[in-house]
Parts: C-alpha cells; sequence; structure tokens
C-alpha cells in the first residue's frame, strides 16, 4: 500500500540533473565576474542610484556588498499616499506599530501592483519602509525608471 504513494509525481528533478552542465557552464566563464553577473551588478548600481537620487533617501548597506540585490529606503510620505489611492480617507487601527507598518508596506506595494503594473517587494526595516530591488539579464534601466515614475505618480495623487 504504502509503494503507491512512494512517487508523488509533484515533484521536477530535472534542475538535479542538468546541474553539472550548468556548473560547467559557469566554469568556462571564466574567473571572476562572469558577463552576466557584470551586467546585472552594473544594472543594479545604475538602477539604485537613479532611484537614491530621485526619492533623496539612501541605500540600506553599500552596493560594493551587493551583488544583484539591494535595498533603497521609500520616501516617507509614499506610505500615506498609497493607502489614500488605493482605500481612501480611513481610519488605521492597530495594536503595534511593526503591524501598522506591514500594512504599509502591503498598501505600497499593492498600489504598485494593481494602478502601476510594477511588481516589488516593499520591505519593513529600521521601521522604515524599503523596497528592494533586483537586477536580472531581462531587466534594463526603463524598469527603474517605470518604478520612479509610479512612485511619483503615487505622490503626487494626494497632494
Amino acid at each position: 500500500f504504502s509503494a503507491e504513494f512512494l512517487w508523488d509525481g509533484n515533484r521536477d528533478y530535472s534542475s538535479w540533473i542538468v546541474l553539472d552542465v550548468a556548473m560547467e557552464f559557469w566554469k568556462r566563464l571564466g574567473p571572476g565576474l562572469s558577463p552576466v553577473h557584470q551586467y546585472c551588478h552594473e544594472l543594479l548600481s545604475d538602477g539604485s542610484c537613479y532611484l537614491v537620487n530621485e526619492w533623496k533617501t539612501r541605500l540600506l548597506v553599500p552596493l560594493e556588498m551587493c551583488g544583484s540585490m539591494s535595498l533603497v529606503k521609500l520616501p516617507p510620505d509614499v506610505t500615506s499616499s498609497a493607502i489614500a489611492v488605493l482605500y481612501g480617507p480611513q481610519e488605521q487601527s492597530t495594536t503595534s506599530e511593526e503591524a501598522l507598518l506591514s500594512a504599509h508596506a502591503k498598501a505600497v506595494q499593492d498600489c504598485l501592483y494593481e494602478r502601476h503594473q510594477v511588481e516589488v517587494p516593499i520591505k519593513v526595516i529600521e521601521g522604515s519602509l524599503w523596497v528592494r530591488l533586483s537586477a536580472a539579464v531581462y531587466n534594463e534601466k526603463a524598469d527603474f525608471v517605470a518604478l520612479a515614475e509610479a512612485i511619483a505618480a503615487i505622490r503626487k495623487q494626494t497632494d
């Protein structure tokens, strides 16, 4: 009876099967930063610096410590703007500041996606909201510009 459930059919082992080939591919690219890693890191650096300048905020850690992901602090007024855009003026009731910030992060993330088709995680760190940026081979500078424009639009809608 238990043998019937030994293989559930929901596991995809293809990544394990091609692991040797994938490792050989990366080895052939040579030591140091491969062109892919270099592109992703340079794009992340450019995009992060662009957003820091646009928003007059800061990075959580120096770019030298980042591979293809970084965290940029959001301007403080974005939270209230996003909540107003999504839900209209309303009373906030919560028992903890952490819960309130988690709700704010969700509101900003939802607003970016629902109103501007921008998908990016919003995180609560040091009692503030941060956008977690990532760069991959399919990204370009225009993606970071679109994020900046979406945040600017959210901020303007409640002025």
